[in-house]
């Protein structure tokens, strides 16, 4: 109660991500830029978000990605601004292999901001590894909209369930899609029967579908 939330939408899309808002969720929301993210300038949208900050005033801010240049950039010109400045953060220390040079710089680059909301108790103990302090870390979870998932569930009529796997994601490179096909292929070999099938978007659907054309039992959705 009494408190006002307004999201800033940088982009109108990504060229490895969907989204189609309801009318009801735009009504909370400014998009500053109309294209794919990818393509606007740097400096633009920072410029852009530091206009919209200086319209709505807030008190604090929150930003989605705290290796994304643009999304620091907005972050320097709240502090400058005076707005409390938290990041989210969902990244662990184990997503991917780590140079000690870059952890390093990362921690220079990463401390200061008001708050760390991390997703993990495992994101929060890598924020604490390049040198966050414990007292400006909470544990916010990555949530999702509940209210229309049950109303989808109560809108689905009951059926009766399939021996399938199911992989829900971006086809991008970092999701790792090859690895699940060359295991599911060796389920297979190994007299597997379930199905697998893989419901997402994005540049790796042409490379995935080709190589996966000699394993039985895969649906792209």
């Amino acid at each position: 109660p009494g408190i006002r939330a307004r999201g800033i939408q940088l982009a109108e899309t990504e060229r490895t991500r969907r989204f189609r808002p309801t009318p009801e969720e735009a009504e909370w929301f400014d998009t500053l830029h109309s294209a794919a993210y990818e393509e606007a300038g740097r400096l633009q949208l920072v410029a852009q978000a530091r206009a919209q900050l200086i319209e709505l005033a807030p008190r604090a801010i929150i930003l989605d990605q705290a290796n994304d240049v643009i999304q620091i950039g907005i972050g320097i010109v709240a502090r400058r601004l005076g707005i409390k400045t938290c990041f989210r953060w969902a990244t662990t220390l184990d997503d991917y292999q780590r140079s000690a040079f870059r952890e390093r710089l990362k921690g220079f680059v990463y401390r200061g901001w008001d708050a760390y909301l991390a997703a993990g108790e495992r994101a929060a103990a890598y924020l604490e590894s390049v040198g966050i302090p414990e007292s400006d870390i909470f544990l916010c979870g990555n949530p999702s909209d509940h209210r229309r998932t049950e109303q989808v569930l109560a809108e689905t009529p009951s059926v009766e369930r399939n021996n399938r796997f199911l992989f829900v994601g971006r086809f991008i490179p970092h999701k790792n899609l090859p690895r699940l096909l060359n295991a599911y292929r060796q389920y297979r070999h190994e007299g597997g029967d379930f199905g697998l099938d893989l419901a997402g978007y994005a540049v790796q659907e042409d490379e995935l579908i080709r190589s996966s054309k000699d394993i039985p039992g895969i649906q792209f959705l």
